[in-house]
């Protein structure tokens, strides 16, 4: 059970936000409020649950603080919508998709014969309240992402903090990793997860004040990649100035030149990621890091977007049987014989798992464990460890869809826009942000690491897009305007050569 300490950082998580917003620009402080509350406020079990809406954890707490500072220093009018067509489709998806699942799943599902029957009951319509409102509170990240970070000197800005931040994060990481995870425990009174899941070989992975050792290590691959990005593009689009704009507020960042503290950074969190022993985040640290330091940024984005395209083809090549299951399972036995026979084990829950959703497959079977294969005394058989399917299983295509177009969409739309670089409003941080969506929709297909870090740079990447698409439009229309040849008035011969 969470101490009164962890209700009380909780519930004055808006007071933060309040000293935030008062003092820093709307974009620093959406970052420091957004940032701080996810890594260090309590985890889910502290929350509060209030009749027909959602459970109020650090996740709704730091999104609903956010919102109301954000509309009591700048109005409404500060909120902003993508302005496309598709992004607004996928949201809406998104946000308006579980009404669908609960109209569809008013039936309740028995297991199991007389006398011993386990009842998964159905959807009612007073369920759908909540939902809506847990939906937008997912989504409300993106939005003010979109809103307050959709400048090239905002993204910068973003990764720059998050570096910052993470690198005072990463002391308690390295604490836990010698001492073992017990941080939650004495300051806010409960273990978060499965103990066990916290250890590897003869050591501990940490876990912090975060939900599972996995979302630790995909930040810390987060922040690597964030700062590896930042030291090898500096100098390119003004960096001087944006970093004379920020020493103001936060001394660590020289106004002059960054030197190597960055790549030295970059060096350090991948030296502590590897200690979290969270094999599929130094995967994509590895890859992360040669990517970053040798390839150009088209190429990342080329390799980017292969992963985003593949992750939603993946039902598909599931389904017809071209993913090669078998071959990837042989080779993590090969690397590993424990680790494959995980995979293995994985494998075929989700092969049930995908089996089940698809005989509701536009909307799902809902929530309720509904998805699952249970017990007739309720116990769970199948153990949904990727995300995506969970998804599918719970909310359908439509689900699904949404889902992984939120992260994927960005990440295709920088590679359609890759002719636009050398456009002002064009940040070369765009092909790294692109690269940890990329990252974390492939993670979604073994784990479920889709976090509000995921909504924010997903909405930042989707407003720098919008921006530099803006410009290129009109950098188009000038180059056509001045390209148009000058006639002479009523020269029709001169007309008539040139059409």
């Amino acid at each position: 059970m969470p101490n009164l300490f962890a209700y009380i950082v909780l519930y004055s998580w808006p007071l933060v936000a309040w000293l935030f917003f008062r003092n820093l620009p709307a974009s620093r402080a959406m970052i420091w409020t957004y940032v701080l509350g996810y890594l260090f406020m309590p985890p889910a079990a502290a929350a509060f649950d209030l009749p027909v809406l959602p459970e109020i954890s650090k996740i709704e707490m730091a999104s609903l603080s956010t919102l109301l500072m954000v509309i009591f220093y700048h109005g409404f009018g500060a909120l902003k919508l993508p302005k496309s067509r598709f992004m607004l489709i996928v949201l809406g998806m998104y946000v308006l998709g579980p009404v669908g699942t609960v109209l569809n799943n008013s039936e309740a599902l028995f297991t199991g014969n007389y006398p011993f029957v386990y009842v998964r009951p159905g959807h009612e319509l007073f369920d759908i309240p909540a939902l809506l409102i847990q939906r937008i509170f997912d989504t409300l990240p993106f939005i003010l992402g979109f809103s307050f970070l959709n400048r090239k000197e905002n993204l910068k800005e973003f990764l720059m903090v998050l570096t910052a931040i993470a690198s005072i994060h990463s002391l308690l990481v390295l604490f836990e990793i010698r001492f073992s995870p017990q941080l939650n425990m004495w300051i806010y009174g409960f273990f978060q997860h499965s103990w066990l899941q916290m250890i590897r070989g003869d050591g501990f992975r940490p876990i912090v004040f975060l939900y599972h050792a996995l979302w630790v290590g995909f930040f810390l691959m987060i922040t690597m990649a964030s700062s590896i990005s930042l030291w090898r593009h500096w100098g390119k689009d003004g960096d001087v100035q944006v970093a004379t704009s920020l020493h103001e507020t936060y001394w660590f960042i020289s106004p002059q030149k960054p030197s190597y503290i960055y790549l030295l950074y970059g060096f350090y969190a991948f030296g502590v990621l590897v200690l979290a022993k969270s094999l599929g985040p130094i995967m994509f640290g590895v890859a992360a890091l040669i990517l970053l330091l040798l390839a150009p940024t088209r190429t990342i984005l080329w390799a980017a977007s292969a992963m985003a395209a593949g992750v939603l083809a993946y039902p598909v090549l599931k389904s017809t049987g071209i993913w090669p299951e078998q071959q990837i399972i042989a080779m993590f036995n090969e690397l590993n014989a424990e680790r494959g026979n995980s995979f293995e084990y994985r494998i075929i829950n989700e092969n049930l798992l995908f089996d089940r959703a698809m005989e509701k497959p536009l909307f799902g079977w809902g929530g309720f464990a509904r998805s699952l294969f249970v017990s007739r005394t309720g116990g769970i058989l199948t153990i949904p460890d990727g995300g995506w399917v969970l998804s599918l299983g719970t909310y359908g295509l439509v689900g699904w869809f949404s889902q992984m177009a939120i992260m994927a969409g960005p990440v295709l739309y920088a590679l359609y826009l890759r002719r636009a670089d050398k456009l002002a409003a064009y940040s070369p941080h765009i092909s790294t942000v692109a690269l940890i969506l990329a990252f974390n929709a492939v993670d979604m297909i073994p784990n479920d690491t889709m976090t509000l870090l995921t909504f924010i740079m997903a909405g930042a990447l989707w407003g720098n897009l919008e921006t530099v698409a803006q410009e290129f439009r009109k950098h188009k229309r000038q180059v056509r305007r001045h390209s148009q040849p000058i006639l002479p008035y009523g020269d029709a011969d001169a007309k008539r050569s040139v059409l």
